[in-house]
């Protein structure tokens, strides 16, 4: 069985979001596993892909996705169960304030859908609040 990774967004300057598809869902990490990277040039193409280059390729398989960098397209719903979503921080739904408008438009609801309701939580949250440092106002 195929792993799509999604790595549409890499190719720009390093942050903590490429490193970590860099680093833990890399070909060499994922190995014996058959990984399939699938890359992006320029902004248009990122855009394209994320929205209907990887629904096309899980409509064509029973392949898996990973999704390591932005949250999943809403046309990958239909194959909800084949799409893995690593959601390393939850800023775009807690942090609203401090998101560009791009972010807004384009990140903060297809990563709401993708998020598992249990980390909605009032549990989740009191978690976050005593592991994670506060932003200053």
């Amino acid at each position: 069985m195929t792993i799509y990774v999604d790595n549409t967004h890499l190719g720009r300057h390093v942050t903590g979001l490429e490193r970590i598809t860099l680093e833990l869902f890399s070909e060499a990490a994922l190995a014996p596993l058959d990984v399939v990277p699938v890359k992006a040039q320029g902004l248009r193409q990122m855009l394209t892909t994320q929205t209907l280059g990887l629904p096309m390729r899980l409509a064509a398989s029973s392949s898996i996705l990973l999704c390591p960098g932005f949250p999943p397209s809403p046309l990958l719903r239909p194959f909800a169960s084949r799409v893995l979503p690593y959601i390393h921080d939850d800023f775009l739904i807690t942090r609203r304030a401090e998101l560009n408008m791009r972010a807004r438009l384009y990140m903060a609801g297809p990563f709401k859908l993708a998020l598992p309701l249990p980390a909605l939580s009032g549990q989740f949250r009191r978690h976050e609040a005593q592991t994670c440092r506060a932003l200053p106002p």
